[in-house]
């Protein structure tokens, strides 16, 4: 690609993205020109430099031709809370368990309704910024620690004074500098990169859709994917995965299905076969599917639970769900940002 169709493609990238969007670092001029088959890969990022530095290391020995890289990385951007009156905030924990509600009433529900569902409930004692619900909050010395994610807990003012909550610390959060400077470090002979540095935290579903949106209408990509920055990969992660895409989609009659390479212990395998599984559902560690159902999906990504309502809108499409066999991506994360759950890994990687 010649330095003025890379500046093109810049500047197109510029104008799609929001103004405050944050900084923008790119590589074009190893890009082909021709699209077909190109790979569009999404890869946010949110501090936790000691996964994402294993994490680069890994894809630095992948096969990625014909690929394109988007990071979008919120390490270094600012966190808003909104505040409600008859409510104590604290930032950076959460009281887990004791749910009032489930993940699908979650769906569509900004916080302000959440708040109304707590105020108008006698069992509900606060709600975190994931919206759920909490019917009993934990002692102060049981709160969760989530100073590496953006989640905040909200307390009635009531339960918290009689719980001794008022004077309750704000965890001290790690720069996060290291992870972007990981980031911008990080380079692949031969791999068009496109790297985001947000201003604004928004969350991994905005990130998600920014990167897709841009690797879909701007660089034109064939197939659209996206890996998690506590991962590991094999070599030839991506190459199996574009394999078994093209195989499954040759055997279907309605190849409008989700793949991933990571066979998560938490999704139960319906059928097995040589070199892949049908599964009951995927989640959003890593996904691989064609663009041009891109905007089917795209819907899903407005909320924390977005590979949730991804898989039911394939299933909307009469679509199934497919995994890599054995597992091409690895999950090394120790536990989840917003759960308290240990994080799936795959058995067969």
């Amino acid at each position: 690609m010649t330095l003025g169709v890379a500046q093109n493609k810049l500047d197109r990238i510029s104008q799609a993205l929001p103004e405050d969007v944050g900084e923008i670092h790119t590589n074009f001029l190893c890009i082909d020109k021709d699209s077909s088959g190109r790979i569009g890969v999404v890869i946010p990022s949110y501090r936790r430099p000691e996964y994402v530095e294993v994490f680069l290391k890994s894809l630095a020995k992948a096969d990625l031709k014909n690929t394109v890289l988007c990071f979008v990385d919120e390490s270094e951007a600012d966190v808003v809370f909104d505040e409600y009156p008859g409510y104590r905030l604290f930032k950076y924990l959460d009281s887990q368990g004791n749910d009032l509600n489930s993940d699908q009433q979650c769906f569509n529900l900004p916080l302000a309704k959440i708040k109304q569902r707590c105020d108008k409930d006698s069992r509900c004692q606060g709600f975190n910024s994931f919206g759920y619900l909490k019917s009993i909050m934990r002692p102060p010395g049981e709160l969760k620690d989530m100073s590496d994610s953006v989640c905040g807990l909200y307390v009635k003012e009531d339960v918290a004074e009689a719980m001794g909550m008022i004077k309750e610390p704000t965890p001290q959060r790690t720069s996060g500098v290291e992870t972007a400077v990981l980031i911008k470090e990080f380079e692949m002979a031969s791999v068009p990169m496109i790297k985001i540095f947000k201003r604004k935290h928004g969350n991994m579903f905005e990130s998600l859709r920014l990167g897709w949106d841009l690797l879909k209408d701007i660089l034109a990509c064939e197939y659209l994917c996206c890996l998690d920055s506590d991962t590991i990969v094999k070599k030839d992660w991506l190459t199996q995965l574009h394999r078994t895409h093209r195989m499954i989609a040759q055997k279907m009659s309605h190849p409008n299905f989700l793949l991933t390479g990571f066979n998560a212990n938490s999704h139960h395998i319906l059928e097995e076969h040589d070199s892949y599984y049908i599964k009951a559902s995927v989640g959003g560690v890593n996904l691989f599917y064609p663009s041009r159902i891109y905007s089917a999906l795209r819907p899903s990504l407005h909320h924390v639970f977005w590979d949730h309502e991804m898989v039911n809108r394939v299933r909307l499409l009469r679509g199934r769900f497919f995994c890599v066999r054995p597992s091409v991506v690895q999950h090394i994360g120790k536990q989840g940002l917003w759960s308290g759950r240990i994080y799936d890994v795959a058995l067969d990687f």
